[in-house]
Protein backbone atom coordinates (compact mmCIF):
# COMPACT_ATOMS: atom_id res chain seq x y z
CA UNK A 1 0.00 0.00 0.00
CA UNK A 2 2.79 2.82 0.50
CA UNK A 3 3.45 2.82 -3.16
CA UNK A 4 -0.27 3.65 -3.63
CA UNK A 5 -0.50 5.91 -0.84
CA UNK A 6 2.49 7.81 -2.47
CA UNK A 7 1.03 7.94 -6.04
CA UNK A 8 -2.14 9.29 -4.16
CA UNK A 9 -0.59 11.49 -2.62
CA UNK A 10 2.05 13.18 -5.25
CA UNK A 11 -0.94 12.76 -7.51
CA UNK A 12 -2.78 15.23 -5.65
CA UNK A 13 0.31 17.44 -6.15
CA UNK A 14 0.26 17.22 -10.08
CA UNK A 15 -1.45 17.96 -13.33
CA UNK A 16 -2.40 16.40 -15.92
CA UNK A 17 -2.14 18.33 -19.01
CA UNK A 18 -4.67 16.40 -20.73
CA UNK A 19 -7.61 17.51 -18.31
CA UNK A 20 -9.11 20.52 -18.52
CA UNK A 21 -8.01 23.40 -15.79
CA UNK A 22 -10.55 25.18 -13.51
CA UNK A 23 -12.98 23.57 -11.10
CA UNK A 24 -14.42 20.56 -12.71
CA UNK A 25 -18.54 20.47 -12.99
CA UNK A 26 -20.26 18.73 -10.52
CA UNK A 27 -20.16 15.00 -10.91
CA UNK A 28 -22.62 13.25 -8.11
CA UNK A 29 -24.15 14.35 -4.78
CA UNK A 30 -25.60 12.27 -2.65
CA UNK A 31 -29.49 12.03 -1.62
CA UNK A 32 -30.30 14.25 1.22
CA UNK A 33 -32.77 11.51 2.26
CA UNK A 34 -36.71 12.03 2.83
CA UNK A 35 -37.73 15.35 4.31
CA UNK A 36 -41.00 14.47 6.15
CA UNK A 37 -43.51 17.29 5.65
CA UNK A 38 -44.23 19.59 8.63
CA UNK A 39 -41.02 18.31 10.24
CA UNK A 40 -39.57 20.98 12.59
CA UNK A 41 -35.80 19.89 11.70
CA UNK A 42 -33.63 22.30 9.15
CA UNK A 43 -33.60 20.01 5.51
CA UNK A 44 -30.20 17.78 5.71
CA UNK A 45 -27.11 19.16 3.96
CA UNK A 46 -26.33 16.50 0.94
CA UNK A 47 -22.66 16.15 0.17
CA UNK A 48 -21.28 17.84 -2.57
CA UNK A 49 -18.91 15.25 -4.13
CA UNK A 50 -16.80 16.69 -7.34
CA UNK A 51 -14.01 14.69 -9.21
CA UNK A 52 -11.10 17.52 -8.89
CA UNK A 53 -8.39 16.13 -10.82
CA UNK A 54 -7.78 12.58 -12.54
CA UNK A 55 -4.07 11.14 -12.73
CA UNK A 56 -4.54 8.83 -16.00
CA UNK A 57 -7.42 8.88 -18.14
CA UNK A 58 -10.58 8.52 -16.94
CA UNK A 59 -14.31 8.88 -19.05
CA UNK A 60 -17.01 10.95 -17.72
CA UNK A 61 -19.52 7.96 -17.01
CA UNK A 62 -16.72 5.82 -15.25
CA UNK A 63 -16.25 9.07 -13.15
CA UNK A 64 -20.01 9.13 -12.38
CA UNK A 65 -20.06 5.46 -11.48
CA UNK A 66 -16.83 5.57 -8.92
CA UNK A 67 -18.09 9.02 -7.71
CA UNK A 68 -21.15 7.02 -6.56
CA UNK A 69 -19.46 3.70 -5.02
CA UNK A 70 -16.75 6.12 -3.07
CA UNK A 71 -19.42 8.43 -2.05
CA UNK A 72 -21.67 5.78 -0.43
CA UNK A 73 -18.22 4.87 1.80
CA UNK A 74 -17.68 8.33 2.87
CA UNK A 75 -20.80 9.20 3.34
CA UNK A 76 -21.54 6.37 5.63
CA UNK A 77 -18.78 7.29 7.53
CA UNK A 78 -19.78 10.85 8.06
CA UNK A 79 -23.35 10.02 8.86
CA UNK A 80 -22.58 7.22 11.28
CA UNK A 81 -19.30 9.57 12.68
CA UNK A 82 -21.03 13.04 12.92
CA UNK A 83 -24.43 13.36 12.03
CA UNK A 84 -26.97 10.72 12.10
CA UNK A 85 -29.39 10.96 14.70
CA UNK A 86 -30.54 10.63 17.32
CA UNK A 87 -28.86 12.11 19.77
CA UNK A 88 -27.95 11.75 22.49
CA UNK A 89 -25.68 8.59 21.29
CA UNK A 90 -23.50 6.30 21.11
CA UNK A 91 -21.29 5.96 18.01
CA UNK A 92 -21.26 2.81 16.58
CA UNK A 93 -20.48 1.42 13.07
CA UNK A 94 -18.44 4.65 12.11
CA UNK A 95 -15.60 2.85 10.79
CA UNK A 96 -17.84 -0.53 8.61
CA UNK A 97 -16.03 1.32 5.17
CA UNK A 98 -12.54 1.10 6.49
CA UNK A 99 -9.93 -1.70 5.89
CA UNK A 100 -9.63 -3.61 9.04
CA UNK A 101 -6.76 -2.17 9.85
CA UNK A 102 -7.44 1.43 9.09
CA UNK A 103 -10.65 0.91 11.07
CA UNK A 104 -8.66 -0.24 14.19
CA UNK A 105 -6.62 3.00 13.82
CA UNK A 106 -9.81 5.01 13.17
CA UNK A 107 -11.30 3.72 16.51
CA UNK A 108 -7.98 4.49 18.65
CA UNK A 109 -8.30 8.26 17.36
CA UNK A 110 -12.76 8.07 17.85
CA UNK A 111 -12.47 11.85 19.25
CA UNK A 112 -10.80 13.05 15.85
CA UNK A 113 -12.88 10.21 13.64
CA UNK A 114 -16.45 10.72 15.21
CA UNK A 115 -18.17 13.05 17.40
CA UNK A 116 -17.86 9.76 19.86
CA UNK A 117 -16.78 12.83 22.59
CA UNK A 118 -19.41 14.70 22.21
CA UNK A 119 -22.53 12.56 20.99
CA UNK A 120 -23.43 11.28 24.31
CA UNK A 121 -24.08 15.22 25.76
CA UNK A 122 -25.87 16.41 22.41
CA UNK A 123 -29.42 16.76 21.53
CA UNK A 124 -28.86 17.56 17.66
CA UNK A 125 -26.31 18.72 14.87
CA UNK A 126 -26.87 21.02 12.21
CA UNK A 127 -24.65 20.96 8.77
CA UNK A 128 -23.56 23.87 7.42
CA UNK A 129 -21.51 22.59 4.60
CA UNK A 130 -20.52 18.87 3.64
CA UNK A 131 -18.28 18.76 0.81
CA UNK A 132 -15.89 15.99 -1.41
CA UNK A 133 -13.89 16.54 -3.82
CA UNK A 134 -11.71 13.18 -5.27
CA UNK A 135 -8.13 13.53 -6.82
CA UNK A 136 -8.24 9.82 -8.46
CA UNK A 137 -5.67 7.61 -9.51
CA UNK A 138 -6.50 5.90 -13.07
CA UNK A 139 -3.40 4.42 -15.01
CA UNK A 140 -4.91 2.30 -17.87
CA UNK A 141 -8.11 4.09 -17.57
CA UNK A 142 -9.22 2.04 -14.65
CA UNK A 143 -9.52 3.70 -10.65
CA UNK A 144 -7.35 2.50 -8.80
CA UNK A 145 -6.89 4.42 -6.13
CA UNK A 146 -8.73 7.82 -4.36
CA UNK A 147 -8.01 10.45 -2.21
CA UNK A 148 -10.98 12.53 -0.58
CA UNK A 149 -10.19 15.86 0.46
CA UNK A 150 -13.12 16.62 2.65
CA UNK A 151 -14.61 19.46 4.49
CA UNK A 152 -17.89 19.02 7.25
CA UNK A 153 -18.95 22.24 9.27
CA UNK A 154 -21.79 21.23 11.59
CA UNK A 155 -23.15 23.39 14.96
CA UNK A 156 -23.98 20.36 17.68
CA UNK A 157 -26.70 21.45 20.03
CA UNK A 158 -27.98 20.10 23.38
CA UNK A 159 -25.36 20.46 27.01
CA UNK A 160 -22.43 21.18 24.65
CA UNK A 161 -23.19 23.96 22.15
CA UNK A 162 -20.04 23.99 19.52
CA UNK A 163 -19.47 24.88 16.21
CA UNK A 164 -17.21 22.31 14.74
CA UNK A 165 -15.15 21.75 11.63
CA UNK A 166 -13.56 18.79 10.02
CA UNK A 167 -11.24 18.98 7.15
CA UNK A 168 -8.58 16.44 5.66
CA UNK A 169 -8.20 13.20 3.78
CA UNK A 170 -9.32 9.84 3.34
CA UNK A 171 -7.21 7.39 1.02
CA UNK A 172 -9.34 4.74 -0.71
CA UNK A 173 -8.55 1.65 -2.33
CA UNK A 174 -11.03 -1.09 -4.22
CA UNK A 175 -10.75 -4.35 -2.36
CA UNK A 176 -11.74 -7.63 -3.63
CA UNK A 177 -14.40 -8.83 -0.97
CA UNK A 178 -16.68 -12.10 -0.91
CA UNK A 179 -19.41 -10.07 -2.65
CA UNK A 180 -16.77 -8.80 -5.33
CA UNK A 181 -14.98 -5.20 -5.63
CA UNK A 182 -15.99 -2.32 -2.80
CA UNK A 183 -13.95 0.18 -2.03
CA UNK A 184 -12.16 0.68 1.19
CA UNK A 185 -10.72 3.82 3.58
CA UNK A 186 -7.17 2.67 3.99
CA UNK A 187 -5.61 5.95 5.89
CA UNK A 188 -6.88 9.14 7.20
CA UNK A 189 -5.67 12.55 7.58
CA UNK A 190 -7.56 15.00 9.26
CA UNK A 191 -7.97 17.49 11.71
CA UNK A 192 -10.72 18.66 13.88
CA UNK A 193 -11.20 21.68 15.68
CA UNK A 194 -14.15 24.25 17.29
CA UNK A 195 -14.75 27.02 14.98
Amino acid sequence: MPTLATALLLGACSGDPGEPAGDPPEVAASSPGPDPAGSAEPAPVPTRHLVGQVVGRLPAPARKRLVRRVGLVVDGWLDAGFTDGPFPREVTGAWSGFTPGAARRARADRGLTTLGDLAGRIDGVRVTKRAVRYVVLAPDGRAVGATARLTLDLHTSGEVERKVRLRGRLLLTPVRTRGGTRWRIFGHDLTRERT
